[in-house]
């Protein structure tokens, strides 16, 4: 009985020494257990790679598709009747009306919204260049300042919705300043 209790007593010894050792010096000591966490937190690692690789992916498949179509308001020709320029004028206006300009407001979307808001400004800029043909082949020129307007409303929605933050902000500041001064010429 002495051997098998010296034994024992050796072994709980051994354990409870592991056991302190962890609790105290954490990855310092190597333990079964320490090597159960490593293999999870190389787990972790592992998906977390994944996920970014996935969503590397995810943003290049979007790319590719908004440069396609970029690439096809590009390549559209501008033609020389009025009528015809009227027509592509008014599909770029429901396009622009339908893919709006985002804020990137710095968070993780932020690549992806840079990538969208390509689009709408390349249908913005092709739709002033068939503005300046409409000017160029001497059209009606009620048409002529019904786009110039509409061209401008769109360059001003873009202004807005790409810098929402700061409009909202002047805007409060203007606000402010009214406010005051309406308040100091009732005092």
């Amino acid at each position: 009985m002495g051997k098998t209790s010296d034994s024992f007593k050796r072994q709980i010894g051994r354990d409870a020494g592991k056991v302190v050792s962890n609790f105290l010096f954490k990855d310092k000591h190597a333990t079964p257990f320490r090597r159960a966490n490593s293999l999870e937190k190389k787990q972790s690692k592992n998906q977390q790679i994944a996920h970014k690789l996935k969503e590397k992916q995810n943003l290049n498949a979007i790319d590719n598709a908004v440069i396609g179509a970029i690439d096809q308001v590009i390549s559209l020709q501008i033609p020389q009747d009025e009528n015809q320029i009227v027509n592509i004028l008014n599909g770029f206006d429901v396009q622009l009306k339908a893919s709006k300009w985002q804020e990137s407001d710095g968070n993780e979307n932020e690549e992806e919204i840079k990538i969208r808001n390509k689009y709408p400004d390349a249908v913005l800029e092709k739709y002033k260049q068939c503005v300046q043909e409409l000017e160029f082949i001497n059209a009606n020129q009620k048409r002529i300042e019904f786009y110039k307007k509409k061209l401008k409303k769109h360059k001003r929605i873009r202004f807005i919705s790409k810098n929402k933050t700061y409009v909202i902000i002047f805007g409060l500041l203007i606000a402010i300043f009214i406010i005051g001064g309406i308040a100091s010429i009732f005092e």
